[in-house]
Parts: structure tokens; C-alpha cells; sequence
């Protein structure tokens, strides 16, 4: 009652229109109408000030050999640009929603391995936002050549034919025969082996040895065989060749001749290898084989031919 009483002796004409407006259901519903209004247009004003976004859709000329395409905008703010989007796509265009201002753009293509390719990636564009939809047809080639640059389009193949054998060498397909020695007996092994690869890093193998030559002085002659197969895994290098890897088991056959009598050694072993695969063509190789009663050991260099 006292802050009533306040109003009416400070201010008479406010006491009056008040009263008008309780008075008068239609005057009270208008003056409510017109408050809800005001507040109304106010938040829509503030909202498309705030974040006052625009489509555009920005367009490019495809390229060979890619398989998805980096977009890059930038913000030209202050008289410098500065990074807005990074965005990725496999389309030849890019719809986005951007505040007015000054931008440029590029483009930079993905390789087979979808690994960005910066050599090949396009010049900046510019372009503007304006209160109106509208689309960016930049119509340019992605890859950065033009159709007279022919030294980059060879540039480019090349390089996409290196990334298409780094690819294939993730496989290891070989046929090959190697030399080495145990040491002891066989004093010389020859081996005949071949590889292949259902998947990738990874690698059956099937091969033989034959030996000959003991160290024992009184043999009139000496045989060994070898048959074996190993699992393993394959890491190739970034240019050619690669580390190889693997475990299996063979039967040993071996046959010795005396003067008086002929041994025979039939055994079961276990067998585990380490090796490199240099250029492609060159392999070198240890191998452990054991029935975890004894062991003997192979050293090996031979011919490999990749496949």
C-alpha cells in the first residue's frame, strides 16, 4: 500500500493510464499484443545479427587417380586470412553456411591411399558472401595442372604408380631357391621355396631342403632332406624388399654311409625363421630347427622373384 501510495503522488499521469488500461479489457489486450510484438522482433533482430549464416555451395572440376578431395577456407579478417573450414568430401562440391565477409578457398586431392596431396593441391580462390543464395563455381582442376603443364600430369602419374606398388608390396608372393650351411651336417644345403600371401602382411610358406657333405671323415656319403612349411608375417620397407618373419615344421630325412653300414634318421622338428627380402630379389635368411632334444641351424642367401 505504501509503494501505491508513492506512485499516485509522483506520478498522476502514469496512475491514470495504468487505471485506463485495467478498465478496458480490449485496451489491456492490445497493450499486452504490442509488448509481445516488441520483445518478438527484438530476439529476431538480435538472432540474425548474432549468427547471420548463408548457404553456398562451392564447386570444382573433378581429377584423375583421387578418390576424395581437403577443403580449405579461409577467413580474410583485419587485411589477413586465417583459417575458417577444413572440411573433407568425396564429392566434387561442398555445401556450407558462412557469415558475410571475404573468403578463399582450395582444394587438395587424396590419393589411393586417401592421403592428402599437397604437390597436386589447387590455387587459393576468392570469393564473397552477400545476403543472397548463391553457388561458388570455382571451375578449377583440383590436381593443380594445367592442360599444357605436361610435366606435372607425368609427375603425378609417376607418383601415383609408386603409391600403387608400395600397395602391392604389402603382399609377399615369391618363388626362389637359396644356398646356405649348417655349419655341421649338411655342410652345404640347397633350398627350393615359394611364398604366397591371402592377406595382406601375412604369408604361407612351402619349401625343401637338400644337403650334402658331412663332416664326419670316415662317411663314404651322405643325403638330407628336408620338407617344411611355415606361417608368417611380412613388413615391407617404403621403397623395396621387406623383414620376414615365421614358424612350422618339417620332417628331416637324412642318410648316412659308412663302410660297413647305412644309418637312417627319420625326425620331426620344428622350425623357425628370420630373414630380409632386399630389392625385391634378394633374400637372406636364419633358420632354427629343433625337436627341443637337439637343434641344427641354416644360413642361407639366394634368388627371389616377386610376383
Amino acid at each position: 500500500m505504501k509503494k501505491s501510495s508513492l506512485i499516485s503522488k509522483k506520478c498522476p499521469i502514469f496512475n491514470k493510464v495504468t487505471a485506463i488500461i485495467y478498465l478496458f479489457p480490449p485496451v489491456r489486450n492490445a497493450s499486452f499484443l504490442l509488448i509481445f510484438l516488441f520483445f518478438l522482433s527484438t530476439s529476431i533482430l538480435s538472432a540474425q545479427s548474432n549468427n547471420d549464416l548463408l548457404n553456398r555451395k562451392l564447386v570444382w572440376r573433378p581429377s584423375e587417380h583421387t578418390i576424395g578431395y581437403s577443403v580449405e577456407i579461409d577467413r580474410l579478417t583485419g587485411g589477413t586470412y586465417s583459417s575458417h573450414l577444413r572440411e573433407y568430401t568425396t564429392n566434387e562440391y561442398l555445401e556450407v553456411s558462412l557469415p558475410v565477409g571475404d573468403y578463399r578457398f582450395r582444394i587438395i586431392p587424396h590419393d589411393i591411399l586417401d592421403r592428402p596431396y599437397e604437390v597436386a593441391a589447387s590455387p587459393w580462390i576468392d570469393f564473397k558472401v552477400f545476403h543472397r543464395q548463391g553457388i561458388v563455381d570455382a571451375n578449377i582442376v583440383v590436381t593443380g595442372l594445367e592442360e599444357d603443364n605436361q610435366t606435372s600430369n607425368e609427375e603425378l602419374e609417376r607418383k601415383n604408380e609408386e603409391l600403387e606398388k608400395i600397395k602391392d608390396g604389402r603382399r609377399f608372393n615369391t618363388l626362389g631357391i637359396s644356398f646356405g650351411t649348417s655349419f655341421i651336417d649338411p655342410l652345404f644345403i640347397a633350398s627350393a621355396h615359394g611364398t604366397i600371401s591371402p592377406f595382406n602382411y601375412f604369408y604361407i610358406e612351402a619349401g625343401c631342403d637338400f644337403g650334402i657333405f658331412s663332416v664326419i671323415e670316415e662317411i663314404e656319403s651322405f643325403f638330407y632332406m628336408y620338407p617344411y612349411a611355415n606361417l608368417g608375417i611380412f613388413l615391407p620397407f617404403r621403397e623395396k624388399g621387406g623383414f620376414f618373419a615365421g614358424a612350422g615344421a618339417g620332417y628331416m630325412m637324412s642318410i648316412y654311409v659308412f663302410p660297413n653300414t647305412t644309418d637312417h634318421y627319420n625326425i620331426f622338428a620344428y622350425n623357425f625363421t628370420v630373414g630380409f627380402n632386399l630389392f625385391n630379389f634378394l633374400s637372406i635368411s636364419y633358420t632354427l630347427k629343433t625337436d627341443f632334444n637337439s637343434a641344427s641351424n641354416k644360413l642361407a642367401v639366394g634368388y627371389v622373384y616377386r610376383f
